[in-house]
């Protein structure tokens, strides 16, 4: 009995620890949504990539890595499912 409780106490908090550093999942696939109409409405001729999808805890912003069929490479920040910053 007390096996199982260590063993549950250490399988929450290695979820939480995942949740807090890699962010919550649902909320990634609505921020790479999110850049995605934003890209779509402000590079319309342009053809793109989204290389990766980064979470920063400190600030609850998802970072997402764009890369531009001509090299250019843009980084858009993304919180609460709204693109609030890009960085060239």
């Amino acid at each position: 009995m007390k096996r199982k409780t260590i063993f549950s106490i250490t399988a929450i908090a290695l979820l939480a620890a995942g949740l807090f550093m890699l962010g919550n999942p649902i909320t990634r696939v609505k921020s790479k949504q999110a850049a995605e109409q934003y890209l779509k409405n402000t590079y319309r001729d342009q053809t793109y990539e989204i290389e990766k999808v980064g979470y920063y805890p400190g600030e609850g912003t998802y970072v997402i890595h764009v890369k531009f069929e001509d090299g250019q490479r843009v980084n858009l920040d993304v919180k609460n499912g709204k693109v609030i910053g890009q960085e060239p």
